[in-house]
C-alpha cells in the first residue's frame, strides 16, 4: 500500500502481507488460529491465548480497521478459550499440591485429558 505516505501501523503491514501472500484471501487477516491453539499443551495455551488477546486488544484500541468487527469476535471466543483453560490450570495446580505424589509425569499426564472446550 501507501506505507511510505500515511502513518501506517505495524499491523497495518501485517494484514497488507497476509492478505498479499494467503490464497484465497482472508476476510480477516488478524484472525485467530483456534485449532493451533487448542492443540497445544495446556499452560502453552494459556500463556499464548492472553498474549493474543492482549495484542488485539492493541490492534481495536488502535484505530478503525474494516475487519474491527470479526476481530472482536475472535477476542471473544479467545477471552471465553482462556479463562477456561486458565481455571483448568489452577485446577491441576490445585489437585497437584494436595496430591501426595509430586511426579512431573503424573502432572503431565493429566494434562492432556482434562483441557476445556472452548465456547462456541
Amino acid at each position: 500500500n501507501n506505507w511510505h505516505t500515511h502513518k501506517a501501523s505495524v499491523w497495518d503491514i501485517v494484514c497488507e502481507l497476509v492478505s498479499l501472500a494467503v490464497k484465497p484471501r482472508p476476510r480477516n487477516p488478524l484472525a485467530v488460529n483456534f485449532t493451533h491453539l487448542e492443540d497445544m499443551a495446556l499452560m502453552h495455551s494459556t500463556f499464548c491465548s492472553a498474549a493474543i488477546m492482549s495484542i488485539l486488544s492493541q490492534v481495536l484500541r488502535e484505530r478503525p480497521h474494516r475487519h474491527d468487527w470479526l476481530t472482536m469476535i475472535d477476542l471473544q471466543k479467545l477471552a471465553g478459550m482462556h479463562f477456561l483453560c486458565f481455571a483448568a490450570v489452577a485446577e491441576e495446580a490445585v489437585a497437584t499440591q494436595a496430591s501426595p505424589v509430586h511426579s512431573p509425569h503424573v502432572a503431565s499426564s493429566s494434562q492432556a485429558h482434562s483441557r476445556p472446550s472452548p465456547p462456541p
